[in-house]
């Protein structure tokens, strides 16, 4: 029995692959971007009273030592209560790693905006037949990659309706 090599591909369904892509790809890149925004939120919701708390506290504490009247018991409590919280803020900031994550969501939207860019400039200025195959492979290795090919039930919301990453890229294997 004989294997043949698969079809080379025609720049038609070459063509509708690198539309779904697309669409993805800018699903990704939304995806990215938002969350990107929601990290940065937190590191701020966090690390802006935990470093207030941390100075009050600190501030009392000194101010404490430096008068020569000790502080009321409630007074105690209060320092004590705030600088708890202050403990827990930056333990959950410092945990969550709100910042780095912030980062990495933006360095992976700017690789989506890329690959959106690289489809463009395929879908404008077409490969020759013989580049074809393998300008394809490139650009499916690129896209997964960035995360497209995610883990099961990961769904995009493109064009109003949910996508799974395998079904957009499953056209690959009709062609």
């Amino acid at each position: 029995m004989t294997i043949l090599p698969p079809p080379e591909p025609n720049w038609t369904s070459c063509k509708e692959l690198l539309e779904k892509w697309r669409i993805v790809a800018i699903a990704k890149m939304e995806d990215h971007r938002s969350s990107v925004g929601s990290r940065q939120l937190w590191a701020s919701l966090l690390g802006i009273p935990s470093t207030i708390l941390s100075a009050a506290v600190g501030t009392a504490i000194f101010a404490s030592l430096a008068q020569e009247t000790s502080l009321s018991p409630k007074e105690k409590i209060l320092i004590g209560v705030v600088s708890g919280l202050s403990a827990v803020l930056t333990s959950i900031q410092t945990n969550q790693r709100f910042g780095e994550r912030a980062e990495r969501h933006q360095g992976l939207s700017d690789r989506s905006y890329a690959l959106v860019l690289e489809i463009d400039h395929l879908l404008v200025c077409p490969p020759l037949q013989n580049e074809l195959r393998e300008v394809m492979l490139k650009l499916k290795d690129k896209m997964a990659s960035l995360g497209v090919e995610a883990s099961a039930g990961t769904t995009f919301k493109i064009l109003n309706k949910r996508i799974t990453p395998e079904a957009a890229l499953s056209v690959d294997a009709q062609h």
